[in-house]
Order: structure tokens, then sequence, then C-alpha cells
């Protein structure tokens, strides 16, 4: 969680529209999934996980759906956004990322970086009432994490 919560602050300040910085959070954080050791983001989704100890990860975790939730209610600000509720849009867009930790292994046929490109650019033109092409999106992605110090 803090690779992306740490991508989001960078990208707050970044100077693109809120749906490529989005798109830009979406692609960290699902990239970072990817990469990580095999199952380890699962291990939230067992009982134990919820016990007091793991507390400050789901904090962390809600903090980094809440600048999931800005970026998408700075994105419906200009009509862009499917006419459902930004709730539901960002449960939509982080639950398809986080989805990528429980299909997704090193034995894949795609490498990291292309499923976190699929899946941002899945989960981010999903939600969007006129999308940009794949490549488009993926181009003002690249610019913009070209661009990260």
């Amino acid at each position: 969680v803090t690779p992306a919560l740490s991508a989001a602050a960078w990208l707050d300040a970044a100077q693109a529209e809120p749906e490529v910085r989005l798109y830009a959070l979406a692609r960290q954080d699902a990239r970072n999934l990817c990469s990580g050791p095999p199952n380890l983001g699962a291990l939230q989704l067992m009982p134990e996980a919820r016990r007091a100890r793991f507390a400050g990860f789901w904090a962390k975790r809600d903090r980094l759906r809440d600048r999931y939730l800005a970026l998408i209610e700075e994105t419906a600000k200009s009509g862009k956004v499917v006419d459902l509720p930004s709730q539901t849009v960002a449960d939509l867009v982080f639950g398809a990322v986080e989805s990528t930790m429980t299909w997704y292994s090193n034995e894949h046929d795609l490498k990291p970086d292309a499923v976190a490109e699929a899946v941002a650019s899945t989960a981010v033109r999903g939600i969007l009432c006129r999308p940009p092409s794949p490549e488009r999106l993926r181009q003002a992605g690249d610019r913009l994490l070209a661009a990260r110090p």
C-alpha cells in the first residue's frame, strides 16, 4: 500500500487531467501488486488479516481508496464519469486493481507492466462516458509517469 500512497501523493500535484492521474495511480498500484512476492497481497483476504494488529495496514488501504475516490470525484466534476455514485465508481476501479492479486502469478503470460497497463486502462476507460482510446490514455500516462522525480 505504501508505494501506491507515495504515487498518489505525487499525482495530487501533477499537471494532468484527473482521469490520466487516476490511470497512472491504478497502473502503478497494479504493477506493485503484480511485482511483489506471489500471493503476498492475497493475505489480506484471510479472516486473520482483520485482527487489530493489522489496523495500520487497513488505515493505509482506506487512505489509498480515498485517493482513488478523490480523483474520480475530480473527474466527475467535468461530467466525464458514468452516472453512478462516486463511491460505487471508486469501488469498481479500486476493486479491479486489487483483484489482480487474486489471479496474477509470475507464470502468467503477461509481465507485470503489461498486466498493470491492461488493468488500469480497462478500469479507468470503463468509468468514463467518452473514454479515450487505450493508446491515447497509455501515452498520456507514460508522459505523466516519465515526469515523476
